[in-house]
């Protein structure tokens, strides 16, 4: 794809232009150089390349899909019952549970899905979660990067429960979650009750301090 480097925004967004008889040289899964087949052919880099043929095809970065509930709740079951959707996975089988996920990710690939972030969210659900992080882990790298991340989600009944359950998740769930290395990311999902605000500065506290990658998506449910 024809265009400056860096990333794109506003009107750059729409011109994909196509280099046309174009070429890519990459070592190590890193592009080094992009243009005209010609050009790249004669740069001394280029000695010794394999080449792959991709006449009549179109070479163009793949998408990382950064936020997903690819897995959970499961189908059939709407977003805003994680309840039933809790039960729904305790009901299921491991391997019935992989292949469904299987079928979603071979889609994504087919479509230029290289990478994808897929979370969790089973209320305070240990044996569900475990289930779930297992499931996803198993499928880390087939038939693309599945990045599977922790979503910490409080249950709406709990009311003044809520930092007891916090400190649970804090001193119990999470350093389970950490020696297994069955997610990459703690995430959560607030609905913008201020109430909760120590409970997830408590909870955030906790793989900051690790040294680990924190994230919050305070938009919608999140």
């Amino acid at each position: 794809m024809r265009g400056t480097q860096g990333p794109r925004c506003g009107p750059a967004l729409n011109e994909l232009n196509v280099i046309q008889d174009g070429a890519i040289l990459v070592r190590d899964g890193v592009l080094l150089e992009v243009g005209p087949s010609r050009r790249v052919e004669n740069l001394a880099q280029a000695r010794g390349a394999i080449e792959i043929n991709a006449a009549g095809r179109v070479v163009m970065p793949g998408f990382v899909d950064s936020h997903t509930h690819l897995a959970f709740p499961p189908a059939g079951i709407h977003a805003a019952d994680p309840a039933a959707a809790v039960r729904a996975l305790h009901t299921a089988t491991c391997q019935r549970l992989e292949i469904r996920t299987r079928a979603y990710l071979e889609a994504m690939a087919r479509h230029g899905t290289t990478t994808v972030e897929v979370k969790t969210g089973c209320l305070l659900d240990e044996a569900a979660e475990s289930k779930l992080l297992r499931m996803l882990c198993a499928l880390r790298r087939e038939p693309l990067d599945l990045i599977p991340t922790f979503l910490f989600r409080l249950p709406s009944e709990l009311s003044g429960g809520s930092c007891h359950a916090t400190e649970w998740v804090v001193s119990d769930l999470l350093p389970k979650i950490r020696r297994r290395g069955v997610a990459r990311f703690a995430d959560l999902a607030w609905d913008f009750n201020v109430a909760l605000l120590p409970c997830f500065n408590r909870y955030l506290s906790e793989p900051r301090s690790r040294h680990s990658t924190r994230r919050t998506a305070p938009c919608g449910q999140h």
